[in-house]
């Protein structure tokens, strides 16, 4: 039961919040009017100033220590933040750009719009709950209006011009966050909001609403810093192939970009991808993979997917056999497929799209959903069916193991027993790929005595070239016959699990020289997306027309996103915690290697973590230092102090020495050597930008690294 007692005449009690949500706005509506507080909203202003210290406020400015305990901290426990999210609170830049020019009123609209932008489209808050925190930030306000005409013994100039100042802050935030028409309106003016496209269907009635994708991509090309880096990474990228012919290291190398009737005429031309996901329906192929040529890259049938490849091959689909297949299929009115062919794609007006060449595949889809899973749950069914573990025991260990660092944001879930019955695994793409990864570390002591470990490692190499970014040309070849032989090992230790996607593995080999890198026309990070619009549909509570929502929600966050990005390009490392250290504090190594760029009088922080180009390093953190000798064989080290002195900030690592690479847990063995040297963490993050974690297997150290690692 909920009593309002907004008023000491009301009293008025309701079952529920919405019928008491109704009676405020009936019969309260002045105390929640944004336009009324220097009047009816006098009253909570008064009873917030009652509330700090009676009728005096001399104690707000005690010096005395507050020892009270802040009953907050047992209620809401520490969270570890996310990387988004310590990037989201850094208002830095913003901040220094709102206030070093006179504190302008254009100014603070831009940064409190920005704050609202936040509030609704990073953190997903209700509008209800955007609308309580701006009026008590508005109370706030006119309290310090109150508190600081009550501390003041005359009405002196400058507290008459600070007090006007604040209610005209007030009516700034207030007229603001009225309305949804005032907040697009100020998104419009200050950060280059493009409201969704509005088409008529059918009929006057029916319409619908879509992204203006050209607008909204003409409007991040105004940005001069964004521009500019996309224009330095063509360059950057164009050098390193003039360098060594055998690199494939854009999609501007692929022979369908190299083709497209566009390039020739305009070759700084900007590549656009587009989610893939339904792929073969987009190119008007069949959508059925149950049957018939169910391949969009190849002329394979469902009935001879399970003939080895090392014993028949299969015609590539190109453009001239497509489009006489499509013409075939419009002649007969479009009443039959013809070797998986329905007719014309969705796209086929589209300049520069083929249905043959314009849908790679994607490796998300095939390998990370599609065989990581199937082997991992194949091999724990193997290891039930030896007795060599039970399921409870896999519950347990998938449970219980402790992820690094940099692995725990991919942590899956525990697999189960009816996981393992429905050959299911349950999770992300990201998890799945995490747990396929470690599964051997996981499982050390039972993988010599599964049979079907030889797939996971033949999956485990072309996965290290498949994921690798660049690709050397050589490697292409040797790609082609691992695929042959996992298919043909697929065919013979497990036929019942030859599906689609392990065929889709196949075409990798003649994909990478068509559409490029297998790892930059990846879906996954599309997929991501997906999240945010579940999120906004389900807490819109609008089923009369969704489709406007999300696309307007969808703008606004491209608001956010673009302003948080042309930020951060110049930001290039973002210090998160550091504590002032003395020289004399410093280990002997330390300060041996420091002796020719620092001098003891100089300031030196200690930093715990620091993001560089938005990658978090930390004490602890392994990158891969340099490749040596010709087999490219990565040397590691680990990072031992991250120091910061005059602005410039130095990391000091300890070398790792690599000892050998173990087959059976697909990772290099490491040891320590205790020898610190000073390291270019640009030119590291040059050969793998990543950071990595290192596991302990029966007493030896182990780094597991995913893809294959080369030179540029």
């Amino acid at each position: 039961m909920i009593r309002c007692e907004l008023n000491a005449l009301c009293g008025s009690r309701y079952s529920s919040f919405d019928s008491y949500r109704q009676h405020i706005y009936r019969c309260h509506r002045s105390l929640i009017d944004p336009f009324d507080y220097d009047h009816s909203g006098s009253v909570a202003i008064e009873k917030a100033l009652n509330d700090i210290g009676g009728s005096s406020v001399d104690c707000i400015s005690s010096n005395e220590p507050d020892l009270t305990i802040d009953s907050d901290e047992f209620i809401y426990p520490e969270e570890e933040l996310s990387e988004i999210d310590y990037q989201s609170i850094n208002f830095g830049p913003i901040l220094n750009n709102v206030f070093d020019q006179n504190t302008r009123f254009t100014k603070l609209t831009t940064f409190y719009t920005y704050f609202l932008l936040e509030l609704r489209e990073h953190h997903l808050l209700p509008q209800k709950v955007v609308q309580l925190i701006i009026s008590n930030i508005c109370i706030l306000l006119d309290i310090i209006i109150k508190i600081t005409n009550a501390k003041t013994l005359s009405a002196c100039a400058p507290v008459i011009d600070f007090a006007t100042v604040l209610r005209e802050i007030n009516q700034i935030i207030s007229f603001i966050s009225k309305n949804e028409y005032q907040f697009l309106k100020q998104c419009t003016e200050h950060f280059d909001y493009q409201p969704p496209t509005k088409i008529m269907l059918n009929t006057a009635e029916e319409c619908a609403n879509y992204v203006p994708l050209k607008q909204s991509v003409s409007c991040m090309l105004h940005d001069d810093q964004l521009l500019q880096a996309i224009i330095d990474n063509i360059k950057s990228l164009s050098t390193c192939t003039a360098k060594d012919k055998d690199l494939i290291i854009s999609n501007r190398q692929c022979r369908s970009v190299r083709s497209n009737l566009v390039r020739p005429t305009n070759s700084n031309a900007l590549l656009l991808k587009l989610y893939t996901d339904a792929s073969n329906e987009i190119g008007g192929f069949q959508k059925n993979f149950n049957g018939g040529h169910f391949c969009r890259h190849c002329f394979i049938t469902h009935e001879n997917q399970h003939i080895p490849l090392t014993d028949i091959s299969f015609v590539p689909r190109s453009r001239l056999k497509h489009d006489k297949i499509v013409n075939h299929i419009i002649a007969n009115n479009g009443r039959q497929t013809v070797q998986g062919v329905k007719g014309l794609s969705w796209f086929h007006d589209l300049i520069g799209f083929h249905s043959t060449e314009s849908l790679p595949p994607d490796i998300m889809h095939d390998i990370a959903e599609g065989a990581c899973p199937l082997i991992t749950s194949a091999l724990l069914k193997e290891a039930v069916q030896q007795r060599l573990l039970t399921y409870t025991d896999i519950e347990q260990r998938t449970s219980n193991f402790v992820y690094g660092f940099y692995d725990s944001s991919n942590k899956p879930p525990p697999i189960k027993k009816q996981h393992l019955t429905t050959s299911y695994i349950a999770g992300t793409a990201s998890q799945k790929l995490c747990l396929f990864q470690l599964f051997p570390v996981i499982f050390h002591d039972i993988i010599d005595h599964l049979t079907l470990m030889i797939l996971y490692t033949v999956l485990c190499e072309i996965i290290s070239y498949v994921y690798s970014n660049p690709i050397r040309k050589s490697w292409i070849s040797y790609m082609n016959e691992l695929c042959k032989r996992f298919h043909a090992l697929m065919v013979e230790h497990l036929p019942d699990l030859v599906t689609p996607k392990v065929h889709f593995i196949t075409e990798y080999p003649r994909s990478i020289e068509k559409t490029g890198l297998p790892i930059l026309n990846s879906c996954l990070r599309f997929e991501a997306k997906h999240l945010y619009f579940k999120q906004i549909a389900s807490r819109a509570f609008n089923f009369k027309n969704p489709l406007l929502i999300l696309a307007k929600r969808y703008q606004l966050r491209s608001c956010l996103l673009n302003k948080t990005k042309s930020l951060s390009l110049s930001a290039v490392t973002t210090i998160r915690s550091s504590k002032l250290i003395e020289w004399s504090r410093l280990s002997h190594s330390v300060q041996h290697l420091l002796m020719k760029d620092v001098n003891k009088i100089n300031t030196i922080y200690e930093c715990s973590s620091i993001d560089y180009h938005h990658i978090n390093i930390r004490p602890g953190s392994i990158v891969v230092h340099h490749l040596a000798h010709a087999e490219e064989i990565p040397v590691f080290c680990q990072i031992y102090c991250i120091l910061k002195v005059e602005d410039k900030c130095m990391i000091i690592a300890e070398i790792l020495d690599t000892i050998s690479f173990n087959d059976k847990l697909w990772s290099y063995q490491i040891e320590f050597t205790g020898t610190l040297i000073k390291i270019d963490i640009e030119h590291c993050f040059s050969i793998f930008p990543h950071c990595l974690d290192s596991y302990v297997v029966e007493q030896s150290h182990y780094i597991n690294i995913l893809t294959r690692l080369t030179k540029k």
